[in-house]
């Protein structure tokens, strides 16, 4: 699943964030990071969508994950240039 792709120090703000949805049923937007299969790390932009029953109640979630690397780089980019 993805919490083995998950470095450690990001564990525990997806499993708050899960807590959260699942106690008030809103959608959650954070930034984490991915270990890719080849060692590095990827800044992921992650969107959770939880998904009600006919009652209300969360019952699933949809995720979107946005790949941050481009945006990273500029960020840096224009801090080295200050």
């Amino acid at each position: 699943g993805y919490q083995e792709l998950t470095p450690e120090e990001f564990k525990s703000i997806d499993e708050a964030n899960v807590r959260l949805m699942l106690v008030d049923g809103k959608s959650r937007e954070w930034e984490k990071e991915f270990i890719h299969r080849d060692g590095h790390r990827v800044p992921l932009l992650v969107t959770v969508y939880v998904i009600h029953d006919e009652h209300g109640k969360p019952e699933a979630f949809a995720a979107i994950l946005r790949d941050l690397t481009a945006m990273k780089l500029a960020e840096r980019l224009l801090l080295e240039q200050e």
